[in-house]
């Protein structure tokens, strides 16, 4: 019990430093003229039909396929209902994207994910009932989001010096709580759950990431930056989310592990595709400064 309370301290705090991160980034983005937000309207609503309808039934063929029903599974089907990362903004700026579109993909799947990820888990995860109480939890979990990144943005516009210095310790608290999650697993004796490797479903993890970012860069348009975007979308995760969603939707089963596995493992992906996105940006950049 200390366990899962201590776990859910911990997103908790991982919620809050990185919406507030997003609201200070957002904040300082200058207003689109009326073309340009249509433009990124429309991108918009394609990635969240993407990310809140197509992907989590994509998830759930493959699954179907492989006849994997085990803790990866689970697992998969978990994250996949939970889209968002808020450390999506940051890669696609690395990968030379809109930042401005990624960030409203991360607010409004904050917004949204919090009311349609229950119903789409009992739906496709096989999930008998999920207990109305429980889902009081995750919409405080919507306040958790919308109040440090309301505060993000007040200081980002009214106090710019003060975001620029708190940026890095940010950054760096939230690398520590990532570790000290890692440690309470682990101390928790939860080591033996990486059994779970041997399980089809990473079969189907490394079939879903493949997938997620083939579909993003489809629905992306024919614009690269937007591509590079909804690439990136595609294959991001909200981990705080769908760690709680694991505890209250499989509450018998210590899948918790097996969350963050698939998590990290999609990750490392995405952070690979932003190496691969952003290389020939920087090459042109070489090329062309003797010139300037």
């Amino acid at each position: 019990m200390a366990i899962s309370l201590t776990v859910r301290l911990l997103v908790c705090a991982y919620l809050v430093l990185m919406m507030f991160s997003i609201g200070m980034l957002v904040g300082a983005k200058p207003k689109a003229d009326k073309r340009g937000r249509r433009h990124e309207r429309r991108l918009l609503v394609r990635a969240l039909v993407l990310q809140l309808v197509v992907l989590p039934a994509v998830a759930w063929g493959i699954l179907e396929l492989l006849g994997a029903h085990g803790n990866a599974a689970k697992a998969l089907l978990v994250l996949a209902v939970a889209p968002g990362g808020r450390l999506l903004p940051n890669m696609v700026r690395r990968a030379h994207g809109e930042v401005g579109l990624s960030a409203e993909i991360s607010i409004w799947l904050a917004k949204l994910t919090a009311f349609t990820a229950p119903p789409a888990l009992a739906l496709l995860g096989e999930v008998h009932r999920v207990e109305l109480h429980e889902l009081d939890i995750i919409a405080a979990l919507l306040g958790l989001q919308i109040l440090p990144y309301v505060l993000g943005r007040t200081v980002r516009r009214h106090r710019p010096a003060w975001a620029g210095r708190l940026g890095h310790p940010l950054d760096l608290v939230r690398g520590v709580i990532v570790v000290v999650f890692l440690v309470v697993l682990i101390g928790s004796g939860k080591l033996a759950l990486l059994r779970f490797l041997g399980e089809p479903a990473w079969v189907g993890a490394v079939v879903f990431t493949a997938l997620a970012m083939g579909l993003g860069y489809l629905f992306g348009g024919r614009e690269p930056a937007a591509r590079r975007t909804l690439m990136l979308a595609a294959n991001s995760h909200d981990l705080a989310l769908g760690l709680t969603l694991a505890s209250l939707a499989y509450s018998s089963l210590p899948i918790e592990l097996p969350v963050f596995g698939i998590w990290a493992f999609t990750f490392v992906c995405n952070l690979a595709l932003c190496e691969i996105l952003g290389r020939p940006h920087r090459a042109d950049a070489q090329v062309l400064a003797p010139s300037a």
